[in-house]
């Protein structure tokens, strides 16, 4: 966002948290004070990756051939980001201010499942949206947030038996290097840490996107 706009009294973000003694945010707002990304209408564009069912005929067995619930996360992702002034669906990304992608599958050390259970690295694929192939989204802020298991480590975790929780963990192990883009702009996001699993409840969706959702729909509102 573009903190250096004023209010109808001529006020920057930064003048209202230091009137209202929000020291912390002040000195946010102060670290980043000049160095922002232009606001634009629409906002961005936010793309929607959500492989919820495997072809029964792909060499990888999963252990859920459907990732039930993850209709949960597309609904309030769409809600969340269409508020925002996203566009959701758009042709041309050349249009829009930042790109914004969520990608839901089963996964294993940092790489997805195709539909067809043949493994896509998340590197190959955020490497499509570097400038030097996509000039459009040059100098523009790229987030991609990852809800895929990146091996079967459970971190502690305790599942009770009657649980709602399923892994978004395939069970083929495949190696692929970490991700490290050499573009700037892009965040990279993920439900976890390198070897773990990442948990979805089939009834509510995961609890990783969930979160993102609320924080940032939390964030925008009482930013305005």
């Amino acid at each position: 966002a573009d903190w250096s706009l004023k209010d109808i009294n001529g006020e920057t973000a930064l003048d209202l948290a230091t009137e209202k003694g929000k020291s912390e945010l002040a000195e946010l707002l102060r670290g980043v004070e000049g160095d922002f990304y232009p606001v634009t209408d629409p906002q961005g564009y936010c793309l929607i990756i959500n492989i919820s069912k495997y072809d029964s005929g792909s060499d990888i067995t999963f252990s859920h051939t459907e990732r039930k619930g993850s209709v949960r996360d597309v609904e309030r992702v769409k809600q969340v980001f269409e508020s925002l002034r996203f566009i959701v669906k758009s042709p041309d990304l050349g249009e829009h201010g930042s790109f914004v992608c969520f990608l839901m599958a089963h996964g294993s050390h940092d790489c997805i499942y195709g539909r067809d259970g043949c493994p896509y690295e998340i590197r190959k694929l955020t490497d499509r949206f570097q400038s030097s192939v996509c000039r459009s989204l040059e100098g523009r802020p790229k987030a991609f947030f990852i809800q895929a298991c990146r091996g079967s480590r459970l971190d502690r975790a305790v599942v009770a038996p009657n649980s709602r929780e399923e892994t978004d963990e395939a069970p083929a192990p495949v190696y692929n290097t970490a991700v490290r883009p050499a573009e700037s702009d892009f965040l990279l996001c993920y439900a976890n840490t390198p070897g773990s699993a990442a948990f979805r409840n089939i009834d509510t969706g995961s609890l990783y996107v969930q979160t993102v959702c609320d924080f940032i729909e939390k964030t925008s509102v009482s930013s305005t």
